[in-house]
């Protein structure tokens, strides 16, 4: 059994390195520059490095868009041919010959069948300071995201203290989640200092921001 690392090194550069058992060597097998740090046929996995005085990754769970067919709308039933549609349909090929039932189409007669269905997003933004540049990382990669987890360390009367510690708060992670259109937003990672009602404080502080 090969285990792979991936460590995200500054202007996104990520070393891929192979860890071998029983000795447990690391290789390194090479250093790639882009945003997506894992990717598989279903989904991608892309990061953002933010401020925290330390570096902090901010992650993006992206599921890939699928094409789906609505057979119920042709006269047809399912077979090859559905994925002879679906592939002249990705590449745009609208004269692909498609045979159904010892018939003949033209793959554009038949593009009407298909939808493609957006695949869902999840976000993970942990601690980062609420500074206008990490703002800006945040909307580049977490713009029309379904659901994110973001930090809100501290109430807003508590601004000082996160200014000081490169920590989020309350209204300032609201603002940024209603920039990005954030479909539902969830604060998370509070200060350990605070308790029941002061959480609802916090929280009756991110929610009155972001859905106004």
């Amino acid at each position: 059994v090969l285990y792979e690392i991936r460590e995200i090194k500054e202007n996104n550069q990520i070393v891929v390195s192979q860890l071998r058992p029983p000795e447990w060597q690391v290789i390194e097998l090479e250093t790639k520059q882009e945003s997506i740090i894992y990717s598989t046929d279903k989904f991608d996995v892309s990061y953002v490095m933010l401020d925290h005085k330390t570096a902090s990754i901010a992650y993006l769970f992206k599921e890939k868009d699928r094409i789906k067919i609505n057979i119920s709308k042709s006269e047809f039933k399912g077979g090859k041919w559905v994925n002879e549609l679906k592939t002249a349909f990705e590449e745009n090929n609208k004269t692909a010959a498609i045979h159904i039932e010892g018939t003949t189409h033209q793959a554009a007669a038949l593009f009407h069948l298909l939808e493609i269905k957006r695949g869902d997003s999840l976000g993970i933004i942990m601690d980062h300071a609420a500074s206008p540049p990490n703002h800006e990382k945040i909307i580049s990669l977490f713009k029309d995201c379904n659901t994110v987890f973001i930090e809100c360390f501290y109430k807003l009367e508590d601004k000082a203290f996160a200014e000081l510690n490169f920590h989020s708060y309350s209204t300032a992670s609201a603002r940024i989640m209603k920039a990005c259109q954030v479909r539902n937003a969830i604060p998370v990672h509070f200060s350990r200092k605070y308790r029941g009602a002061e959480i609802d404080i916090l929280l009756e502080e991110f929610y009155k921001v972001y859905n106004t």
